[in-house]
């Protein structure tokens, strides 16, 4: 059977209501190339330019915005898979900087922070190298606190009494009697000794080469004693500098991307290192895994550089110069005096007279000695160690 359809006016039918469709609307750009077109879907909404200036919005991995609508941010969006990873809790212990990323390079040149780790948390060294390091020369002054003596213990002529009255004037040389005179064995300056009786030597008596008491010679005085201050024996030091300097950055910019507990932590480009790392203070093992490669740093050095003392060996050398007066009594009175001369010369008598006190008056102080250091060149002790270690874990 033929059935007949009435065919309804086309207004009608572009009029009608299609509810529950699904195909989405669209909007036909007019006549111009630069219009702009809107798709409308269930996933959402993506706007372009059209012509030749159009361009997608590009993701920010380090913001936890989905910037390019893609449903995905940070670490979950695969186009931040080279520069964003999930990374797993701070190990206990380990949360004295938080994640930080750190770079490593010339001390005197270290990078800025970058964007998403602004706040600089650390900054250390190492690789210390301690400098070149000498010791001066050990040197002595000159002797001080020395004596001038006339002694029992002449070094000169050991044995022989520093005092004789010949029974010949100074200008014969050899004497027939020869009468010895003692002297303290102490320092001996204006001092008045006389010595046991035998030492008084008395006058007015004959020899057999004529009057007993014609000239009186001593010995040359000695110096002794004294002490030399050391000098010399400082460190000659340059500062010690470090080779490698480190940066450490943290405060991390809010990432998303991750679940559970694991965080969105960025890779770090050059000059950082390329993944995160975590801190704590002291030369400290790295936690169990992940965070096991390990870096140390310090932030002072210690300077125990320094040079064995100096010491002196006594002083050797110098003169001296004493005078010596003789009385005729033994309590050196004033206007009995016998003879004045200069310890180490001879001395002419007049009218054969008695010997008794003598004093010594010391006219030049010794001189000319000197001290020779016991080691010329001192050890060096101590030396340069790091301070203040800083141990920071990362990501191999």
């Amino acid at each position: 059977m033929l059935r007949l359809v009435r065919a309804l006016p086309l207004g009608a039918l572009l009029g009608a209501s299609f509810t529950g469709c699904f195909f989405p609307d669209y909007t036909f750009p007019g006549g111009g190339g630069g219009a702009t077109s809107t798709v409308t879907s269930t996933t959402g909404t993506t706007s372009s330019t059209g012509g030749s200036g159009g361009s997608a919005p590009k993701e920010d991995c380090f913001n936890g915005i989905d910037d390019d609508a893609d449903g995905l941010a940070d670490c979950a969006d695969p186009d931040c898979a080279p520069d964003t990873e999930c990374v797993g809790p701070i190990p206990v212990g380990w949360g004295t900087f938080g994640y930080v990323v750190l770079a490593e390079g010339d001390p005197n040149a270290q990078p800025t922070c970058p964007s998403y780790a602004v706040t600089s948390k650390y900054t250390g060294n190492n690789n210390l190298l301690g400098g070149s390091w000498s010791c001066d020369k050990c040197k002595c002054d000159p002797p001080t606190g020395q004596a001038c003596d006339l002694t029992d213990l002449n070094s000169v002529k050991a044995g022989v009494q520093p005092f004789q009255i010949r029974d010949v004037p100074c200008a014969t040389q050899n004497a027939t009697t020869i009468r010895e005179v003692s002297v303290p064995n102490a320092p001996w300056d204006l001092m008045c000794f006389a010595g046991a009786p035998v030492d008084s030597i008395p006058g007015n008596q004959v020899c057999p080469g004529g009057a007993c008491n014609q000239s009186v010679t001593s010995l040359v005085p000695t110096v002794s004693g004294g002490s030399c201050m050391p000098n010399g024996g400082a460190p000659v030091l340059t500062t010690p500098t470090w080779e490698v300097g480190a940066t450490v950055c943290g405060d991390i910019a809010q990432m998303s991307g991750c679940s559970g507990t694991d965080k969105c932590m960025p890779k770090p480009s050059a000059p950082f290192s390329g993944r995160v790392c975590v801190g704590k203070a002291g030369d400290q093992t790295c936690p169990a895994g992940p965070f096991t490669k390990k870096h140390l740093y310090y932030g002072s050095f210690d300077d125990t550089r320094g040079c064995d003392m100096c010491h002196c060996n006594g002083p050797v050398g110098g003169a001296c110069t004493l005078q010596i007066t003789l009385y005729s009594d033994n309590a050196c009175t004033t206007g009995l005096e016998v003879k004045t001369f200069n310890a180490g010369s001879c001395g002419d008598l007049s009218g054969n007279p008695t010997v008794g006190g003598r004093q010594a008056t010391m006219t030049q102080a010794p001189a000319g000695g000197a001290c020779s250091p016991t080691v010329l060149n001192p050890a060096k002790t101590g030396g340069v160690t790091e301070g203040s270690p800083t141990t920071f874990c990362c990501l191999p």
